[in-house]
């Protein structure tokens, strides 16, 4: 009778992820065109949209809200937002340094002349923040190490910048960060790999999976990570698959969905995946049977999307990436919703009620 009743518990819970629905809405960017979404919170979503050829700025929107606010400090000529956590937005703006400007790494607390700059200053020319979690950030520097990058983590001050790059790489990239986990990829020279790190260099652990010839990790929440892994076929013909791992190499799952050619994974909070797979942006559950296409949200909207692609996504299932039509690209934010399942909690409940009757007999 127990087994019974656990089953129509496992059958309600898979309803509930089976009914999962998003609805997409196209962010205001008035004045600005090829306007991508990245990171999104409970707090609100941030990208980034083109002024001209050659300018860009940081965009946020608050939780809830399709208007904007541009980021960019005043007096810079550029800057670009990717993450957002806790009320805060984070990415890289132009400071000026001297004569010169400079990218660092920036801490918005709302508005454009309201941050934190995390440019620890000296030889650090460049900073950019990607990814952040409630006390951690992590990005990448130039300048006291390989000429291609570095990975460098912050806990919310230019002081308590650390270097998490290996000795012997020649280029690294910090993507994404919780408060004890961060993942990003590392190259010693042969092919860059996916790599995760609980805090220092000398905790780094491979990601690369034994059948790719390299990879990138993008996403990390609790003991899974997201990304990307690559492989070669006998007639050297490249495959790109998304892949999510549980903290070794060895623990990978090709998330690539039957049926398409190339994708890769962006974000993960926990219980769902997002990337894009042949240009349509989809949220996995764990595995590569298990997805939705969220393309096929987009069918109602004044435009028509050509392709669209999943970037980030918040603890509550929302959605944030970027769609493209005949004019460019559209920040798009994909609010979650989960219908009532009225029948089945009905059914759920009154076997239980059954199945009491009986043991009490």
């Amino acid at each position: 009778m127990r087994r019974f009743a656990l089953c129509i518990l496992l059958v309600l819970g898979a309803s509930l992820e089976a009914n999962a629905q998003w609805t997409p809405t196209v962010l205001d960017s008035q004045g600005f065109y090829y306007v991508h979404g990245y990171g999104i919170s409970s707090s609100g979503a941030v990208g980034y949209g083109m002024v001209d050829d050659q300018t860009a700025h940081a965009l946020y929107w608050s939780a809830g809200n399709s208007n904007f606010v541009d980021l960019n400090p005043t007096g810079s000529p550029g800057s670009s937002a990717v993450a957002s956590f806790g009320g805060n937005q984070y990415g890289q703006a132009a400071i000026k340094v001297g004569s010169q400007y400079e990218g660092h790494a920036i801490i918005w607390h709302g508005s454009a002349d309201n941050f934190t700059d995390l440019n620890p200053g000296g030889d650090w020319v460049n900073t950019a923040i990607f990814g952040a979690s409630a006390n951690c950030q992590i990005g990448t520097g130039f300048g006291l190490g390989p000429s291609d990058g570095q990975v460098v983590l912050w806990h919310g001050t230019a002081a308590s910048m650390v270097d998490l790059t290996p000795d012997g790489a020649i280029r690294a990239h910090g993507a994404a960060t919780t408060d004890t986990s961060q993942v990003g990829q590392v190259d010693f020279g042969n092919s860059p790999h996916a790599v995760l790190w609980h805090g220092t260099k000398e905790s780094l652990v491979d990601l690369n999976p034994s059948w790719a010839e390299f990879s990138d990790a993008s996403g990390v929440y609790g003991n899974q990570q997201v990304g990307t892994a690559v492989y070669f076929d006998q007639n050297d013909n490249a495959f790109q698959h998304a892949a999510l791992w549980s903290g070794t190499a060895a623990s990978v799952i090709d998330l690539n969905p039957a049926g398409y050619g190339r994708s890769f994974a962006n974000g993960i909070n926990g219980t769902m995946q997002v990337g894009s797979a042949d240009g349509h942006a989809l949220v996995w559950f764990g595995s590569a049977e298990n997805y939705i296409d969220l393309q096929s949200t987009l069918t109602g909207l004044p435009t028509t999307f050509d392709s669209s692609i999943a970037v980030g996504i918040a603890e509550n299932g929302d959605i944030m990436g970027y769609g493209t039509d005949e004019f460019g690209y559209h920040a798009i934010r994909w609010t979650h919703v989960v219908p009532e399942p009225t029948s089945l909690i009905t059914l759920g409940v009154g076997t239980l009620l059954i199945l009491r009757r009986r043991k009490k007999s």
